[in-house]
């Protein structure tokens, strides 16, 4: 194994914890008490997927990049605002960059999986985008709904 093949390995695995504890995460917005350490984790794998990403070989600024800088400001917002989630305003912040953030490493794993896995390759094939783009529009829907009722819970439990 060389080691860019396992520097590969490391990274998807922790990319693929991220996106798992993003998702218990998530649907712990919906508590009151959610679990500090479901949201520690997601943001510390998060932030470790994009850290990892720039260790790749790149001659150039690459979209992967953009994606890595704007996950790493969107997790600076989401834990300074988790850190004072107790005002209504920084919980709806908390919440809006959190899931922002998972929408992230989802998107890249979706693209990822269509270039990587030979099932998704043959339903997309590298010069037909229309599967692909058919799926994140499918998987933005259900995070702008997700966070619309996130929203709506969280304000309501601060009026509460």
């Amino acid at each position: 194994m060389t080691l860019l093949v396992a520097y590969t390995v490391i990274h998807v695995t922790i990319s693929l914890i991220a996106i798992a504890a993003g998702f218990v995460a998530m649907a712990q917005l919906h508590r009151v008490h959610a679990s500090v350490t479901v949201t520690v984790t997601f943001g510390t794998m998060t932030l470790l997927t994009s850290l990892t990403g720039f260790g790749f070989p790149a001659t150039q600024i690459t979209p992967a990049h953009i994606f890595g800088f704007i996950s790493i400001a969107l997790l600076a917002t989401a834990f300074f605002a988790y850190s004072r989630r107790a005002v209504r305003a920084w919980s709806v912040t908390y919440i809006l960059a959190a899931v922002l953030a998972q929408y992230l490493n989802v998107v890249v794993l979706i693209v990822q999986s269509f270039q990587k896995l030979p099932p998704l390759q043959a339903i997309a094939p590298p010069d037909s985008q229309l599967p692909i783009a058919l799926v994140q529009i499918a998987v933005a829907i259900g995070f702008i709904l997700f966070s619309a009722r996130a929203v709506t819970l969280a304000r309501k439990l601060a009026l509460a």
